[in-house]
């Protein structure tokens, strides 16, 4: 969970990170635009990829909870989705 800062060095080093991302963001994009529909395409695949082993993992560990607090058991909520 992010947690705000709470002093006002805190807020700054927050702004200065945000601005700091957004203009690499920026750059890497102005980049991309100019560099063709192929760099475009890889870094799509690399985000997709990215955001799916992200859902994977969320989802192994809402599993692994569930068996831990006396559900179903991870080899039993696996079995089920693969019969499905």
């Amino acid at each position: 969970m992010i947690h705000r800062p709470s002093t006002i060095s805190g807020n700054l080093f927050a702004l200065l990170v945000v601005v700091t991302v957004v203009a690499a963001a920026a750059s890497v994009s102005v980049s991309l635009f100019k560099a063709g529909p192929v760099m475009w395409g890889i870094v799509g695949t690399a985000i997709i990829g990215s955001a799916i082993g992200v859902m994977w993992t969320r989802h192994m560990h809402t599993v692994d909870d569930a068996a831990a607090a006396g559900g179903q058991s991870f080899i039993g909520h696996t079995l089920k989705n693969h019969d499905r």
